[in-house]
């Protein structure tokens, strides 16, 4: 797991590295997704049921609790299927260890949710799994944000993107990876029947950053992950709100 994550993975989860393509990657998801509960949401004295999905050791749902301040009452789950970070996650009130694409919850059992980057670490079919689980669980809406494929160049740039990951550098190897295009996940969310509003979509350049920080390359691998990475070294992010109604 700590391989899989990366030795630095809270440090760049946290947005404590201040490097620019950390910064949009990580450090500004959490006042985004504030913003968007806000818009949504009014302040009441029940708190609000909130489900943070892929929670890990809660960096992303403590930012955005933060965000929201002492105004917004949250009741905070975090499902992860990693049982030993979230015996580290102070973050929430609950912790459920479980496989996202299978959540042991009932229908509209969280006022709302949110996720970021899960998909990526999934094949297509798990993608579309988790997509409909989540949309599930969510009464009001949810939030997801994915770091995914170009949409123009879809092929080629995973390829690209996959080759490090699947043990072109060492170091990077994860046991599995899909990088969907936002075009793909959208049309997944279509055929499930999801309500969605893309709400976010940026490009990200210098994305072989982030894995030379988060897996502390060195000289050699940083240069190895940027030359497979070549002119496709960057990477699309994008939000959606699903299930807003």
């Amino acid at each position: 797991v700590v391989q899989e994550m990366g030795e630095a993975s809270q440090e760049i989860f946290s947005g404590i590295v201040e490097k620019p393509v950390i910064k949009e990657l990580y450090a500004e998801t959490a006042a985004f997704f504030a913003e968007i509960i806000r818009s949504k949401l009014h302040t009441r004295d029940e708190p609000y049921k909130m489900l943070d999905v892929g929670s890990f050791k809660g960096d992303l749902v403590k930012s955005i609790i933060a965000e929201l301040g002492e105004s917004y009452k949250i009741h905070a789950t975090g499902i992860d299927i990693n049982e030993k970070a979230l015996a580290e996650n102070t973050a929430v009130d609950e912790k459920v260890v479980a496989d996202i694409a299978s959540m042991p919850f009932n229908d509209d059992s969280f006022d709302f949710s949110e996720t970021r980057y899960v998909l990526a670490w999934n094949n297509p079919e798990k993608q579309k799994q988790i997509l409909q689980e989540i949309n599930r669980v969510s009464k009001k809406f949810a939030i997801i944000q994915h770091a995914g494929a170009d949409n123009s160049e879809t092929r080629a740039w995973q390829e690209k993107m996959h080759c490090p990951l699947q043990g072109g550098v060492q170091k990077l190897k994860r046991q599995e990876c899909y990088f969907s295009s936002s075009y793909q996940i959208e049309e997944w969310m279509q055929q499930l029947g999801i309500n969605f509003n893309r709400v976010q979509d940026r490009r990200i350049d210098q994305v072989s950053r982030v894995f030379i920080e988060r897996f502390k390359l060195d000289e050699k691998e940083a240069k190895n992950t940027i030359d497979i990475l070549g002119s496709m070294d960057y990477i699309y992010q994008t939000s959606w709100v699903i299930k807003d109604i």
